[in-house]
Parts: C-alpha cells; sequence; structure tokens
C-alpha cells in the first residue's frame, strides 16, 4: 500500500549520500527542496493514537501474528529514527517518523495541512553554518512534546 512518509531531513551536511564535494554546497541528490509542512496540533494527537510501531515490539502486542494484524490494517505507521545535530553527528536521541495512508492520509493532504512552507533558501544559507557550536547557525527552539492531558 502506498505510504507518504513526511520526514524533515535533519542533517544540513550529508557525509556518506551522494552530494556536492564542496561540503558549503551539499545537498542530496533527490532532496534539493526542504518544505515546512504546519498540521493541526489534534490531528497531529491523532496520527499519535493511530500509530502502529514498524517492529514488533512485545511490550504492545502479545505475539507478531496481532501485530501483523494492526499493522495491515493501520494508517499510521511509527519508527523511530536516529536524530542527528546540524553537523550531522548522531545525538543519543530519537526522532519520529510517521508514514500515512488511506482515510488519515486524505485528510494530511486536503483539511489537516494548514501551511506548506518552502524553507529551501533558509537551510541553504544556513548550510554554511551547520556546525553544532556554531553561534550564527539559526535552529528551531526543540523540547519534548507534551502531549495534552484528555479529560
Amino acid at each position: 500500500p502506498p505510504w507518504f512518509v513526511p520526514r524533515p531531513h535533519p542533517s544540513l551536511s550529508c557525509d556518506g549520500l551522494e552530494c556536492s564535494p564542496d561540503k558549503s554546497k551539499r545537498t542530496v541528490l533527490g532532496q534539493e527542496v526542504v518544505l515546512g509542512l504546519r498540521i493541526r496540533r489534534a490531528f497531529f494527537d491523532t496520527l499519535l493514537d493511530a500509530a502502529v510501531p514498524s517492529a514488533f515490539d512485545p511490550g504492545h502486542y502479545t505475539d507478531p501474528a496481532a501485530w501483523q494484524s494492526a499493522v495491515a490494517t493501520s494508517e499510521v505507521r511509527r519508527q523511530w529514527d536516529p536524530d542527528h545535530a546540524p553537523s550531522g553527528a548522531k545525538l543519543p536521541r530519537r526522532a519520529i517518523q510517521l508514514g500515512l495512508r488511506g482515510s488519515l492520509l486524505r485528510a494530511f493532504a486536503t483539511t489537516e495541512l494548514m501551511e506548506v512552507i518552502d524553507m529551501t533558501d533558509f537551510v541553504s544559507e544556513q548550510r554554511s553554518c551547520a556546525q553544532d557550536d556554531n553561534p550564527q547557525l539559526v535552529t528551531p527552539l526543540e523540547h519534548v512534546y507534551q502531549r495534552p492531558q484528555h479529560a
């Protein structure tokens, strides 16, 4: 089945991939455009609630067959990928990746996508500053996502 995986590429450099030899101008072939996608928080929570892990987890499923059944009927698949600093160095934390299909993918594309922001020029400008300790590097303020308490 078709899966759409909206996932930002967190690293501004791309060691090990097909890139320009000039580190200040590197881009991943086929990923030359960087888009920011703004969705409603309530929809993001819906995606998290509907997500099925991409690998069997005995803490959530009694057996692999139950997990496979959940994957087959789920509209959201979740996996945790290594996270990276702007320099490309691996971080000790993980980054979530969500794959969408079915009605939730349609909702994402039609009613829940509030804004598409072309960030290509900004990322290109920041690429020359992509060192973890560079005070000129502009990055978003990051924090652990706190789920709202439902009454």
